[in-house]
């Protein structure tokens, strides 16, 4: 049988159109947290139908668990990205390294509004309900697991792979709390820190 000649072009649509409605979700919700994420909101923010939105998307929560894993879809792609970089050529300067590390953790995006805003949204999904408390888990074990292959990459596998997320969690609650900008930079200067400390460590076992 034949396929309409629209059905391939209505598919793409839909798909591009899913992902308009996502991205305008994931903006609001890293500005704002998960509170200013709702059917509603996000319809105005994309520029589409409420009824658009309700028709990918039945619930609230479904759409925020997409926005969950689209945002740790882009964050995944980045760290194997990475790490593909690390393992053709291990660096052997704790900067780059570290640098390396933060887009595994965050993925490209590293402004300011970006790092803490992620941050917030990540404990607002704990509060939310149970299911999204699990995806973000199963989101934070996929992390750590492609932390510490990228450090075993840069021969650095001395280095936990969830203390590295604990410097970089700690130092952008600690730069935002503070009012600090380039929160980047000072995620990386306490990475390099970490990393220093444990090659010391390594040289030098009691």
């Amino acid at each position: 049988m034949t396929q309409p000649i629209d059905g391939p072009s209505r598919q793409v649509r839909a798909t591009r159109k899913r992902v308009e409605i996502l991205r305008a979700a994931v903006i609001l919700m890293t500005a704002h947290g998960t509170a200013a994420v709702t059917h509603r909101s996000v319809a105005q923010t994309a520029g589409v139908s409420l009824g658009a939105i309700r028709y990918y998307f039945a619930t609230r929560e479904a759409l925020l668990l997409a926005c969950v894993d689209h945002v740790e879809t882009e964050r995944a792609t980045a760290a194997d990205d990475v790490l593909a970089t690390a393992q053709r050529r291990p660096p052997p300067d704790a900067g780059e390294v570290a640098a390396l590390l933060l887009t595994a953790y965050y993925g490209l995006r590293q402004d300011d509004a970006t790092l803490a805003g992620t941050l917030g949204w990540v404990v607002d999904c704990a509060r939310e309900s149970d299911a999204l408390s699990t995806r973000v888990a199963r989101a934070r074990d996929v992390m750590d697991r492609q932390v510490g292959d990228l450090l075993d990459a840069c021969d650095r596998s001395e280095v936990p792979a969830t203390l590295v997320g604990a410097v970089i969690d700690g130092s952008v609650v600690t730069a935002t709390a503070e009012g600090e900008q380039m929160i980047a930079d000072r995620a990386l200067r306490e990475l390099i820190g970490l990393l220093q400390i444990c090659a010391r460590a390594r040289a030098h076992p009691r």
